[in-house]
């Protein structure tokens, strides 16, 4: 029986364990890009944001306004509140605790005339953005 050198075993054996390794990382490198497919949902904005995105362009250029929930819903609700709070989240930077603020951001939600509303608490609409999202500003203001 003729001997081997035992250097010789261990380069075989590390041959052997380098290509089951580059085998094994193959295997799944190609089983993660054939299975795998990405979900871009989580970057999508959710929608109490995107209700708010056209009026947060604004605000910044006319500066601090006073928020106004829907009068017509029951404020101690919880979906109310829920609503309320994520309006006062999303525009937080722009709000003013204020109610004498120049501009007031009227949030509704449910179906009304913003043009009638403002005139019977002697606003003037400046600008509807749909959707019960309306800014407003004091009588009298340029």
């Amino acid at each position: 029986m003729r001997k081997v050198h035992p250097s010789k075993t261990i380069l075989v054996e590390r041959i052997i364990i380098a290509w089951a390794l580059l085998a094994t990382a193959a295997y799944f490198v190609q089983k993660a890009t054939v299975d795998y497919t990405f979900d871009y949902r989580f970057l999508s904005r959710p929608p109490s944001e995107c209700r708010f995105e056209d009026i947060v362009q604004i605000l910044p250029a006319i500066g601090k306004a006073f928020y106004i929930a829907d009068a017509e819903t029951d404020r101690s609700s919880e979906v109310a509140l829920n609503r309320e709070l994520l309006a006062r989240y999303c525009l937080a930077p722009y709000l003013s605790p204020d109610a004498d603020a120049p501009f007031q951001v009227a949030d509704f939600h449910h179906r009304m005339d913003m043009q009638q509303w403002a005139w019977e608490h002697q606003m003037d609409l400046f600008r509807d953005f749909g959707n019960g999202v309306a800014l407003l500003k004091k009588k009298g203001l340029r």
